[in-house]
């Protein structure tokens, strides 16, 4: 079977879900670290804020990142449909992504107001 856009074969696709997954999964990894590392900022509010929107930001990227994949699959997957666990797995990161997005917009919310 012929796959459009430059790939010859399921192991092309394969390796390119792979590393940009990785990609992805770097990106959360270290918005991750940030948040954790703004957890010991608590006493001085503009570092502790400036730690949050950073990895709010990176997280964003990271929500880019995967959300482009997603289509990028989802175009592949409509010449063949050994595609959907890939796609499920997308989707299933997104989620995540968005709950951990949401929490920390609450976290730099809350402390901004002082509603803790």
């Amino acid at each position: 079977m012929h796959y459009k856009k430059g790939f010859e074969s399921m192991k092309d696709i394969a390796i390119y879900f792979h590393s940009s997954f990785r990609n992805v999964g770097l990106y959360i990894s270290v918005a991750l670290a940030t948040f954790g590392a703004s957890g010991y900022l608590k006493g001085n509010m503009n570092d502790y804020m400036l730690m949050i929107f950073t990895g709010i930001i990176l997280l964003l990227v990271s929500c880019w990142l995967n959300i482009y994949l997603f289509w990028r699959m989802y175009d592949l997957s409509l010449n063949t449909k050994d595609l959907n666990g890939f796609l499920m797995i997308i989707l299933f990161v997104l989620f995540v992504q968005f709950a951990i997005l949401g929490i920390n917009v609450t976290r730099m919310y809350t402390k901004y107001y002082s509603i803790e």
